[in-house]
């Protein structure tokens, strides 16, 4: 029988001498250890080579966490577990509420980006999320219980697995081989929160045979969301008795019931301002000043969205997995594995917040009425009567301005002959405008009537794979062929949301807002689809000798289709939706693969290792990636090794075919604040209108990744492991932030336009009104600059046997030097520059503990280029939180475990103002108490 179990001998070895970057303690851990460290190597594929080798520590530096290792640490998902460890440098993102994308999750070794990390699931590609764009795997797609261990390879691997291989490859492998019948049952509190805020349940059972396995399994797992309300630095603030809307809020939107005026010189509140505030209270609607923000005179009647809107996204999943192995023959074997996942997930956005376009004169709703001389719009600032903004547009869409005669009275005649004065009868420069229009203006409203936006999001994700593996009698020769299918249908409904056609028709038919509630009602659909198929085979074998032994080589083809869609209701499409965002893409490809591996033993302590592969893209040309290592042995214990790899990414099927999509995005606008009078310090981050535009001629973008380092068995109980790396990536595919396009203002490479102005054919863009309020940015995709990583990984295990327990200590640091591309951004705000993870473990008997510290450093507050320098400002404090765990092994009788996560109820790093504005670092869960219980047949 080809059997599996040499593998898994294999790694538990591994783990006796330090493999594993965690600590992994369990009752009887130590006594298995001992059993195993007398079974014999044997040779074993290990993640970033397809080559097999008795060598645990090879050329590139891998990092194995165990399954126990994440419990340990007291995670309750993979992607708890991936998000923690040291390598996701800069975080990544989390179940974030109030986007499409809110059941998602994902990893970004080296602060690289999440599409730059390739994910394996058993050594297999695991495709994009659609919902991401099909660049980013979901991590919410793989289930806990399911999960043998999982390892990190911080090294280049294109020339092995392809594109995204860039910043390094998470491979997580999932239980095979099992054997009997195992149940576990949990559940968890938060201290800020009311009531049970997580449950786990998962069944995980096999059967073996002489000819093959049989493993299967069930894993239910939910956690609740977060409101912001929940949390005192994201509720609703707003401070001083005579607050400012611009410095003095926080958690409150502009978007409540405002009117702009028809020039956007200034704006005020609704005249249902005080309505509202009277049927819904000063903690949901609020009068405040917005003269920081507008001119002098303006006012907000602003909203308090965070008094009802969640930042955290709750997960509720069901996975069934099933992995099967079968002796068909004399030395081949049928695997295969399927696997369904089904995700859902909830959240809330407050009620929509919408711009009311094309307000008229004569709305209710509007303060700037005609004024008393009927020449113009109203001042609401003062009393005398008098016309103080346009009233009119000409055929071009430009406000006219009266001409006044030598005693300061309007010139106006009836030109048009109608008796009246109105469209028609404008006189400007000399001339009577005969093609008039009265001005619109524009509203800020939160449609509170409609009710809360409510994100239902159900994703389900079918994974198959079947093949063939075996062995040959000529020189030591193993085959595999597979074909693997994956399939995500992820769907997206949102209530609640504005529709303006309804809008439209009760202001056409005179229908009170409150009384037409049900025609202002959107319901928006996304639907997000992928299917990904994929043909592999390859042999390795044993060909020519060298003095250090056979050179081992390994070739290999593969074959791949990748389709997704991203499609959205044809409401949201055409703009016709309020309070929603994005636009629907679509995009397919195929790639054919050739690849190649050897290993080299020069010496009987020196190994060199050369890869290749070869990847033709259908729809954007085809690269070469090649990889050379080398490990050298110097003393019995110490390895040195290095490596050298050039990896690449295509770019994804999104950035190529997307529509233009909208977003709001946050920017500091210094130009916008010194038009209000607001100092540099003072000024703020505020959200702005932002499209984004896809590109269908972008390039890969391509690398060069460097590591060196030596892995040293100090004694056979302590381990050291350094690794310096050096990652360049060139032909960064990206967008200019809105930030980016303000400061490419400040250096005056673009110029603002103004309001109405044709952007059709511009990507970069910026919208101003002529007293410097920024309305609108255009940025989108291109092939463009450097980004350059440098940093050292340290890691540190040890283990101590003594007559009052067993001790166990594991620590890794990564460290992060360089960042950027012209400038160094490590240490700036969401870029530490170091991270660390250290758990300190005792076992004795049926009882063991272990505490677990996870450690983020400190940054700066903000940064700008200023005078070709980056200038940093202020500080973010560093991030320290603690987890315990307490497991009673009860042999036949189970196993019971008690852990307190963050046992310090720490909260999350905030600026100086009070705001958590990075939910990629810093999780906003506090104490988290959590039983399970554990019993195995």
């Amino acid at each position: 029988m080809y059997s599996n179990n040499k593998l898994a001998k294999a790694v538990r070895l591994a783990l006796v001498f330090g493999a594993s970057a965690t600590a992994g303690i369990s009752a009887n851990a130590f006594a298995a250890e001992e059993a195993t460290a007398e079974e014999e190597v044997e040779r074993i594929e290990v993640t970033g080579s397809r080559i097999k080798r008795t060598d645990l520590e090879g050329a590139s530096p891998v990092t194995v966490m165990t399954a126990d290792d994440m419990k340990i640490e007291g995670n309750f998902s993979v992607a708890d577990a991936l998000r923690g460890s040291s390598f996701n440098s800069f975080g990544s993102f989390s179940e974030r509420s109030g986007s499409s994308a809110q059941s998602q999750a994902t990893i970004n070794l080296r602060g690289a980006g999440s599409n730059r990390t390739l994910v394996l699931l058993d050594g297999k590609r695991l495709p994009g999320s659609p919902t991401l764009g099909g660049q980013s795997a979901n991590l919410n797609a793989i289930p806990m219980a399911a999960v043998e261990r999982i390892e990190i390879l911080t090294d280049g691997a294109s020339s092995t697995y392809g594109s995204d291989a860039i910043a390094g490859v998470v491979n997580i492998i999932l239980k095979k081989n099992f054997e009997g019948l195992e149940f576990n049952i949990g559940s968890g509190h938060r201290d800020q929160d009311e009531g049970q805020t997580s449950k786990e349940f998962s069944v995980i059972g096999g059967y073996s045979t002489d000819k093959g396995n049989i493993t299967f399994s069930f894993d239910h797992q939910s956690r609740k969301g977060i409101s912001d309300g929940a949390r005192d630095y994201t509720k609703a603030v707003m401070r001083g008795d005579d607050p400012q809307a611009y410095v003095d809020t926080g958690g409150w939107s502009i978007y409540g019931a405002n009117v702009a005026a028809p020039d956007f010189s200034q704006a005020q509140a609704s005249t249902s301002c005080d309505d509202k505030v009277a049927q819904y209270g000063e903690d949901t609607f609020r009068k405040v000043k917005a003269d920081l923000d507008w001119s002098p005179g303006s006012t907000y009647c602003m909203f308090a969205y965070a008094n009802v809107s969640y930042n955290t996204a709750s997960v509720d999943r069901n996975t069934v997995f099933v992995d099967a192995n079968y002796e068909v023959a004399d030395g081949v074997e049928w695997f295969g594995r399927a696997m369904f996942v089904q995700n859902n997930s909830f959240g809330r956005y407050a009620p929509p917040a919408a711009p009311w376009r094309n307000m008229g004169y004569d709305n209710p709703e509007n303060p700037y009425g005609i004024s008393d001389d009927g020449l113009g719009f109203a001042n609401p600032n003062t009393t005398d009567g008098l016309a103080w903004s346009p009233m009119f547009t000409d055929a071009n869409g430009d406000y006219q301005y009266y001409d006044y005669d030598e005693n300061g009275d309007p010139t106006y005649q009836d030109n048009d002959g109608d008796g009246e004065f109105g469209e028609g009868d404008v006189y400007n420069n000399g001339v009577w405008l005969e093609d008039m229009a009265y001005a619109t203006t524009t509203g800020y409203y939160r449609w509170v009537d409609i009710g809360t936006r409510d994100g239902n999001i159900s994703d389900y994700n079918q994974d198959y794979l079947t093949g063939l593996r075996g062995e040959l009698d000529w020189n030591n020769a193993t085959w595999e062929v597979y074909y693997h299918r994956n399939v995500a249908d992820n769907k997206s409904v949102g209530e609640y949301y504005l529709a303006y056609g309804g809008l439209a028709y009760n202001i056409a038919n005179d229908i009170d807002l409150n009384e037409g509630v049900a025609n202002m009602k959107a319901t928006t659909l996304q639907n997000s689809q992928s299917t990904f198929d994929q043909y592999n085979g390859g042999i390795g074998f044993d060909m020519f000798e060298l003095p250090g032994g056979d050179v081992a080589h390994f070739f290999g083809a593969e074959y791949m289709e990748v389709s997704f869609a991203d499609t959205y209701d044809g409401q949201s499409e055409a703009g016709l939706v309020g309070g929603s965002a994005g636009n629907s893409s679509s995009g397919a490809r195929d790639i054919t693969a050739f690849f190649y591996e050897a290993a080299l033993p020069v010496t009987d302590t020196v190994e060199v290792n050369l890869a290749v592969r070869y990847d033709d893209y259908s729809d954007f040309g085809d690269n070469t990636a090649p990889k050379a290592s080398v490990r050298w042995e110097i003393l019995d214990g110490l390895v040195f090794r290095a490596s050298y790899s050039e990896a690449f990414r295509a770019p994804g099927l999104d950035e190529l075919n997307a529509a233009t999509t909208f977003s709001a995005e946050s920017a500091i606008d210094y130009r916008g604040c010194e038009s209000a009078g607001i100092d540099r310090a003072d000024c703020t981050s505020q959200q702005h209108d932002t499209y984004y535009k896809s590109n269908p001629d972008l390039g890969p973008e391509t690398s060069e990744y460097t590591n060196i380092g030596v892995a040293w068995d100090i004694t056979d109980d302590v381990s050291l492991k350094v690794d310096y790396f050096q990652l360049s990536i060139e032909d960064v595919i990206s967008t200019k932030s809105v930030q980016s396009l303000l400061t490419d203002e400040d250096q005056g490479e673009i110029s603002a336009k103004a309001p109405g102005a044709d952007v059709s054919g511009d990507t970069f863009y910026l919208i101003r009104t002529q007293d410097g309020k920024l309305l609108e940015a255009g940025t989108g995709y291109f092939n463009g600059g450097q980004l350059d990583i440098e940093g050292v990984d340290v890691t540190f295990n040890s283990s101590l046997e003594t007559s009052f327990g067993d001790f166990r200590f594991n620590m890794i640091n990564s460290f992060v030097m360089d960042w950027g591309d012209e400038f160094d951004y490590s240490g700036t705000a969401g870029a530490p520059d170091h991270k660390a993870n250290a758990t300190l473990g005792w076992t004795m008997g049926d009882h063991s503990l272990a505490w677990t510290s996870q450690y983020t450093a400190d940054t700066s507050e903000t940064d700008s280029v200023i005078d070709d320098k980056l200038v940093e400002e202020g500080k973010l404090d560093s991030w320290l939180i603690h987890h315990f765990t307490y497991t009673y092994d009860a042999g036949n009788y189970g196993a019971l475990t008690l852990q307190v996560n963050n046992l310090t109820d720490e909260d999350p790093v905030l600026s100086s103002v009070g705001t958590w504005d990075d939910a990629n670092l810093y999780n906003n869960y506090g104490r988290d108490y959590r039983v399970s219980y554990n019993i195995k047949f």
